[in-house]
This record gives structure tokens, C-alpha cells and sequence, in this order.
């Protein structure tokens, strides 16, 4: 089940588009299959699905807020929309999916035991 807010459900699908043009771009020069064989398409797929996960996410959970002041109390009540899944915003997930291929790729070449 995926609990998301705003443009959060984009999230998991930006890597999915990242890998399948990586593999389109991969296959012609290195063959078909490489993609999953290599060691390093599945990572850069997600390196650049990274960064724009993150990207978009800074640019859209950055965006100012509706403020509101109360007449009777003058307090101010920001209403602001955080596109976010899992609770976690968007922006954090580039973070979160750069760290997954780093240490996809590290495992990939043998630097750390699966």
C-alpha cells in the first residue's frame, strides 16, 4: 500500500522511467541484457533518478504556503501542501535512492558482500 501527498506518488515512478530509458540507451551499444548483467546501468539509473527525485522535491515542497491570520487572536497559520511518501518528502527520497545505488553499485564490484 503506498501512502503518499501531493506529487509524492511521482516518487516511485521517476526511477522506474529512468531505468527503462538507461536500458533503452544501454542495449544498442552493449548488447541486450546488460543492463541487469553490468555493473554499473542499474545504478547510474538510479543516480539520475536521484537527483530528480530530488530536484523536483526541493522545488515543489519549497514553494510558500497560503498565510493566514486569525482576526481575533492575529495569530498566522501557514497552510502549505507537502508532497511527501511514506510520510518522508520528496527531496529526502533523492537522498534515499542516491544512497541504494551507491551501495548497489559498491556491492555490484565486489566492495561489499551483498
Amino acid at each position: 500500500m503506498l501512502l503518499w501527498k501531493g506529487w509524492g506518488i511521482v516518487t516511485p515512478l521517476v526511477p522506474l522511467a529512468t531505468a527503462l530509458a538507461v536500458d533503452a540507451a544501454v542495449t544498442p551499444w552493449f548488447g541486450a541484457g546488460y543492463f541487469w548483467e553490468g555493473d554499473w546501468p542499474l545504478p547510474v539509473a538510479l543516480a539520475l533518478a536521484a537527483l530528480i527525485v530530488f530536484v523536483m522535491g526541493h522545488k515543489i515542497n519549497s514553494r510558500p504556503g497560503r498565510i493566514l491570520i486569525d482576526p481575533l487572536t492575529d495569530e498566522t497559520v501557514e497552510l502549505k501542501t507537502v508532497h511527501s511518501l511514506y510520510y518522508i518528502p520528496m527531496q529526502y527520497w533523492g537522498v534515499i535512492i542516491l544512497l541504494a545505488a551507491a551501495l548497489m553499485y559498491l556491492s555490484n564490484i565486489g566492495l561489499i558482500q551483498p
